[in-house]
């Protein structure tokens, strides 16, 4: 028999919605039929078995105590408040293609980034529909629920009608919002990143940082980055965008 510490303990996102908190029995019963699907049906849990189920606010690690056709009762083992930790990071994303743009969500998700600002170049696509901002918020789930990091990022920080905007147009808006901010942008000509970060990440707390799209920003977009962000290399190599991003994130974090 394994040990307790060797069973994998599943995470399965849940809709506030769906769920009832009986603070004075400390049970949890979760009535979503797609989770309970995925609980019963694809995972194969049991009562007894152990998992934990988070929204955006709480985390709940929880003991099987019944399951129903109708319902999933547990006993909350224990719970946390589901908070960012420091540093705070935002990321600037260009609209690669499809699949290279998933990947970079799923990682931000990873890396625990808090927002996710779409940008339009002149070397990238141009627009998102909702359709897509609904997709990127399944890929969040998923990443979540794998690397038990669960804070999904927001990706509404900008009204419905300005899902994408311009570099001139972000730097413009956002520029109070994040003038205490360390904004980072990668690029083969800048300062190696682990030297720059040696003498000022100490000095911040929040970071906002980006990266070009596939063939990289134009020189035009280039000197709009330079008024606000800080150039930095991440290695010898030219890596490809989601490579960069997911490098830049990590080492950020």
């Amino acid at each position: 028999m394994k040990k307790s510490s060797e069973v994998h303990e599943f995470a399965f996102f849940i809709d506030s919605k769906t769920i009832i908190i009986h603070q004075h029995a400390g049970t949890l019963v979760l009535k979503d039929a797609s989770v309970m699907n995925r609980i019963v049906n694809v995972v194969r849990l049991t009562a007894g078995e152990h998992v934990i189920l988070f929204n955006q606010k709480t985390a709940y690690a929880c003991t099987i105590n019944e399951i129903t056709k109708k319902h999933i009762t547990c006993a909350i083992r224990s719970e946390r408040a589901i908070e960012l930790g420091p540093p705070i990071i935002d990321l600037l994303v260009p609209l690669l293609e499809r699949e290279a743009l998933e990947e970079v969500i799923y990682m931000a998700t990873v890396y625990q980034i808090r927002s996710i600002y779409f940008i339009a170049t002149e070397k990238s696509r141009k627009n998102l529909s909702e359709k897509d901002l609904a997709r990127f918020h399944k890929i969040a789930i998923s990443a979540a629920e794998q690397s038990k990091q669960f804070c999904i990022p927001c990706f509404n920080h900008v009204p419905n009608k300005e899902r994408v905007l311009s570099i001139e147009s972000f730097i413009a808006k956002h520029a109070d919002a994040y003038k205490d901010s360390l904004k980072l942008w990668c690029d083969t000509q800048g300062t190696p990143i682990l030297e720059y970060l040696s003498q000022k990440a100490k000095s911040y707390s929040n970071y906002l940082i980006t990266f070009g799209p596939e063939g990289d920003f134009t020189h035009a977009e280039k000197e709009l980055l330079s008024t606000s962000f800080m150039p930095i290399k991440l290695s010898r190599s030219v890596l490809r965008a989601k490579d960069a991003a997911s490098l830049i994130m990590g080492i950020v974090r």
